[in-house]
């Protein structure tokens, strides 16, 4: 999958309006469960996405106009930042020049855990690509 695909699906988890996620995703119904699972969408797509199961999953991915077939990828993806092991991700994405005793990048690596829209907006293009080629490379 191409950069703006990944792109598209953390930024649609912001950006969608949420009269349409309570039409499409929650059947019309405006109360406090669909309240609770867009706030989490905009707040941790990565406890929102990990909680659905495969149906809404491609109901979300049709919404936000992604390609379906491309499910693995987007499950790879987010779990990716939930599972690796820090020690490791340290040394493939930073080179080992990360400092885990520094407060900022204990948040960083927070982010990357429990808030990957965040973690995602703080990296540049090439931040990015490698990201991604981390989950491809531990997810062969």
């Amino acid at each position: 999958m191409e950069l703006k695909e990944y792109n598209n699906f953390i930024n649609h988890s912001i950006t969608l309006d949420d009269d349409v996620l309570i039409k499409k995703m929650y059947n019309n119904n405006n109360d406090s469960y669909s309240e609770e699972k867009i706030k989490l969408l905009r707040t941790n797509i990565t406890e929102y996405w990990c909680g659905l199961d495969a149906n809404n999953k491609i109901k979300y991915l049709k919404l936000i106009k992604a390609k379906t077939k491309n499910i693995e990828y987007y499950d790879n993806f987010v779990k990716y930042g939930w599972n690796v092991d820090i020690c490791e991700f340290k040394k493939k994405f930073y080179n080992n020049e990360f400092d885990l005793k520094n407060i900022d990048n204990i948040k960083k690596i927070q982010m990357l855990r429990n808030d990957l829209t965040r973690f995602w907006k703080t990296l540049n293009e090439d931040e990015k690509i490698k990201f991604i080629e981390l989950v491809n490379e531990n997810n062969v």
